[in-house]
């Protein structure tokens, strides 16, 4: 993988710019920030089945608690699964995103009951910009790790010249692209900007399409809500 180092050194060679010139390290990092932004935006909105930032994290239930906090490193709640796996029972469960048109019903009459083995299913409410996960029904024991939460974490952040570029090898040039446009439209002027911008369009698509040619996801598609159908007796 890149380091912030070998990305500045690539483009200041190809720009032919000098580290005391327009564009400092501090706005080379700057930069790298945004196109590594930019470009896990794409990967994530797509949903391909290879997951670069996919991780997971243990969470611990506790008697009496509705709401946990999410990963610190989660990218915008990007939740893939989370699976419960009960002590003392030999099974694992999926625990389902609480939705449809009757949610807020399920979510009051989950709580209704002194549920001690439930199968749970979860919401995700905004705290005042922080996003919570709920669980339902609020559960009446503690449990260490029983939950994993798999997610898409954010990306890391570059602010030192040693610090990795974290994206996939192979996106590597569109990184480079994008941070030499960011530095020539410091230079006004320079002949090179507008070549440059038609080249990261083209490298963008190129990122776009090869992406959605991978096999998406099925987790990640979110199943349609039928229990009102079942209700009525239609399916």
């Amino acid at each position: 993988m890149w380091t912030a180092q070998q990305v500045i050194d690539e483009v200041r060679n190809v720009l032919d710019l000098d580290a005391d010139e327009l564009v400092t390290d501090s706005k080379m990092f700057s930069f790298i920030n945004s196109a590594v932004r930019s470009l896990t935006a794409e990967m994530l909105k797509l949903g391909v089945e290879d997951k670069y930032y996919e991780t997971n994290a243990k969470l611990s239930i506790v008697a009496n608690t509705e709401e946990y906090s999410l990963p610190v490193d989660i990218y915008i709640s990007k939740l893939y699964k989370i699976i419960h796996q009960k002590p003392g029972y030999n099974e694992v469960l999926p625990i389902k995103r609480l939705r449809g048109v009757a949610e807020y019903e399920k979510y009051h009459d989950a709580n209704l009951y002194n549920h001690t083995n439930p199968d749970y299913a979860y919401k995700i409410l905004n705290r005042t910009g922080v996003h919570k996960l709920i669980l339902v029904p609020t559960p009446k024991v503690s449990e260490t790790d029983s939950i994993t939460i798999w997610y898409a974490r954010k990306a890391l952040v570059v602010d030192q010249v040693t610090d990795i570029v974290d994206v996939p090898e192979e996106m590597i040039s569109y990184i480079l692209t994008f941070v030499k446009v960011e530095c020539l439209k410091v230079d006004v002027g320079n002949p090179l900007l507008q070549p440059m911008m038609q080249e990261l369009k083209e490298l963008r698509q190129v990122v776009i399409d090869t992406l959605t040619d991978q096999t998406h996801d099925g987790d990640n598609l979110i199943e349609p809500d039928l229990s009102h159908y079942k209700d009525m007796g239609v399916i």
